[in-house]
């Protein structure tokens, strides 16, 4: 974000977007001159003042750069007082959102110091501000519980009423205070709904959406409180909601009966209900002013919505219908693509892969240039990945060993065995265990002299599902220590741990039998002839152990 042509610190991107977005929403006619009321002002007045807070502004920056934080403060204060006094309420909003921070980063750049300085300027700025203020508010709420989340949710809730030190809340005390926000900036829903985002396209940085799917600041503010609202936290704050979605309930249905859900709750207060009603207002308010783009996309969340938060054996059937239904009714828009993906993901997660694969690549063919193909392009790439994982038995003797491999996607496996010095590896000291994935250690497998190699064809896996396969490998030439490598490319080419995969094991006509006893030192065992079983005699034993780093 820019203001005046300058880049705010990233610190500062959501806090000032917010805050010039909604304070500019509040004075749409700024800037524009009142012809027949006005009085004219000085010749270059306008551009002399746009120079100096320019300079203001520099001057703030390069303090901050130089972490001057009390040198910047007194290069914003004029900016601020200027513009409460010339009414410009953007520039207003900018410069006591830039100082509020600051005046936190002195005490800290905690959120808790950041709310407080807020909470006190909200008094200061004019009314028509206010609103902005709690969004602000609501926003570093948000962001004190996610830095604190792992002491809200070991904190039980008090049986007193918390007092105004936030460090001392409850989950539920913070959560009503965030609601409390948002429910006062979603109050000027009509106010919001006339402020076209694309008015601001300048102090925002360009996302991957057009503006036409989040035309107006409402959405933009719509959007922030259901993320609060459908958070997996929620039901950590409230010991039981009462209202419940049900998955046959009309949030599956098509958009026009969703519209006429009277919805009923004994809890007013369930952020569930709050969202569901938030999204019956926000799909209203783009049916009846035909914002295509926005409505199709909103439809789309608010059946998300429904799967999230549903409660039921059956929504999965029924987010899947739904999610049929759409792409049929919207098959004109690309947006249809997004629910092809959703579908196809869903179809993935229950093992449907050939229907998964179907859907998606169907998807790239209809909209190849839509945000959701991109998506498909991912998940069929996914689905098509090769992969193969080698495992055998540790010890390899005259029994017959058997190496185990699990793949899909690929006809043909690849095997080498290679030597492995196990002395020089323990003296090096490694803290690694050597099963552990390492492509530096795989480098110089590949480097080593094979003992063995070979191949085997595999049965196809055209329904792209995993399987499972054993081969008997050729006979060692001699006892030792041996890594067995597995890979779908003859020059064993690939990603270690998906494609390419390595273990260890020792050749040997010995087996080891050990044993631990209870508050006894060391371990007790027998070394017999791994073929008769008989014992050996006098055989010399060497122990090693993978030390865990202190």
């Amino acid at each position: 974000m820019k203001v005046n042509g300058k880049k705010l610190p990233s610190q500062l991107l959501i806090l000032s977007i917010l805050l010039a977005l909604t304070a500019l929403a509040f004075c749409p006619s700024m800037g524009k001159a009142d012809a027949g009321t006005a009085e004219t002002p000085p010749e270059n007045s306008d551009a002399e003042q746009e120079t100096a807070a320019e300079a203001c502004w520099d001057a703030a920056h390069e303090a901050l750069g130089e972490g001057l934080p009390r040198t910047a403060l007194k290069h914003i204060e004029p900016i601020l007082e200027n513009a409460l006094e010339e009414e410009n309420h953007a520039e207003a909003a900018l410069a006591a959102g830039y100082k509020a921070t600051i005046e936190g980063r002195i005490q800290g750049y905690k959120p808790e110091e950041v709310i407080g300085v807020l909470e006190a300027k909200i008094e200061e700025m004019p009314k028509e501000m206010h609103p902005v203020m709690h969004a602000i508010l609501a926003h570093w709420y948000w962001r004190y519980f996610r830095r604190n989340r792992w002491r809200f949710l070991r904190r039980t809730e008090t049986e007193e009423q918390p007092g105004e030190d936030i460090t001392t809340w409850d989950l539920p005390r913070l959560f009503a205070e965030i609601d409390k926000n948002y429910s006062r900036v979603l109050d000027e829903e009509d106010m919001l709904r006339r402020i076209p985002i694309e008015e601001y396209d300048d102090l925002l940085r360009g996302g991957t959406m057009p503006d036409s799917y989040r035309p107006t600041l409402y959405d933009f503010i719509a959007a922030e409180a259901l993320e609060f609202y459908c958070s997996g936290e929620q039901a950590s704050a409230l010991p039981q909601d009462p209202f419940v979605l049900r998955p046959d309930s009309p949030v599956f249905e098509p958009l026009e009966d969703f519209l006429d859900w009277e919805i009923e709750t004994p809890d007013p207060d369930s952020p569930v209900y709050k969202a569901a009603r938030l999204y019956q207002d926000v799909l209203a308010f783009h049916l009846e002013e035909d914002n295509e783009d926005a409505l199709i996309d909103w439809d789309l969340h608010r059946l998300r919505f429904g799967y999230n938060m549903a409660a039921g054996e059956e929504k999965e059937e029924r987010y899947r219908e739904a999610l049929r239904a759409f792409m049929d009714r919207y098959s004109e828009h690309e947006i249809a693509a997004r629910a092809g993906y959703n579908l196809a993901g869903e179809k993935k997660k229950q093992g449907e892969l050939v229907e998964a694969h179907e859907l998606a690549s169907e998807m790239i063919e209809k909209y190849p240039d839509s945000r959701g193909a991109g998506r498909c392009r991912r998940l069929v790439a996914s689905i098509e990945a090769p992969s193969a994982t080698a495992n055998t038995e540790r010890v390899w003797n005259e029994a017959g060993p058997e190496v185990r491999l699990d793949y899909k996607n690929i006809t043909e496996i690849h095997f080498r065995i290679v030597p492995w010095n196990w002395d020089d590896y323990m003296g090096e000291g490694t803290e690694d265990h050597p099963e552990s994935d390492d492509e530096e250690r795989y480098e110089q497998m590949l480097d080593a002299e094979p003992v063995l190699e070979w191949s085997e064809q595999l049965e196809s896996t055209d329904d792209y599902q995993r399987r499972s396969a054993a081969f008997q490998p050729p006979a060692l030439p001699e006892p030792g220590s041996y890594f067995l490598l597995a890979a779908p490319d003859p020059e064993f080419k690939g990603k270690v741990g998906s494609v390419v995969s390595y273990t260890p094991f020792w050749g040997s006509d010995l087996a080891l039998v050990t044993r631990f006893r209870r508050g006894s030192p060391g371990i007790e065992g027998l070394v017999l002839d791994a073929m008769s079983g008989a014992p050996v005699e006098g055989a010399d034993l060497s122990g090693w152990a993978l030390a865990q780093p202190r």
